[in-house]
């Protein structure tokens, strides 16, 4: 007997899709998922399934699940950057920077801010492991370094920007 019509291949072929596809529960009451994509690059994307199967991708995810983990991640994460900022703003000397990133809004993309504050104590002889501190701002407002910096004491190194 050929195999496509023996009755068992249906169930074979279905095992081997679900297989390859992750599912999660809020996803089998709503058929309606997109794919989704994290990288360092593009932050986490949705993708609607034809274009995301040339890319290899194989993991379906809905896009309420994967907010839902992200946020989860950020809050389990949290003490991890505390511990980091306190570290950094103990620090002797700060090395601060800002570097504008794209922001996408309703209709068009604005430009944002990272700021970058920096813990290396090596070229002076230090012993303490470098870090780095990231915070997001909406602007280039001199308010928002002042605020992230409220507890350094010691000397900063950046730009001559006056803001």
């Amino acid at each position: 007997m050929c195999a496509r019509r023996s009755p068992a291949a249906p169930a074979r072929r279905s095992r081997s899709r679900r297989r390859h596809s992750i599912r999660s529960r809020a996803d089998a009451r709503d058929r309606a998922c997109w794919r989704t994509s994290c990288s360092p690059n593009t932050g986490c994307t949705c993708r609607s399934p034809d274009r995301a199967r040339p890319m290899g991708m194989r993991a379906w995810l809905n896009v309420s699940t994967l907010a839902y983990w992200v946020g989860a991640a950020a809050a389990t994460l949290m003490p991890l950057v505390e511990a980091i900022k306190a570290h950094v703003l103990i620090a002797e000397r700060i090395h601060a920077d800002d570097t504008t990133v794209p922001v996408l809004a309703k209709g068009k993309t604005r430009t944002g801010r990272v700021w970058t504050y920096v813990r290396d104590n090596r070229p002076f002889a230090g012993h303490a492991p470098p870090a780095a501190l990231f915070f997001y701002s909406p602007d280039r407002s001199g308010t928002h370094p002042e605020a992230h910096l409220a507890t350094c004491a010691g000397p900063m190194q950046a730009d001559a920007y006056a803001g």
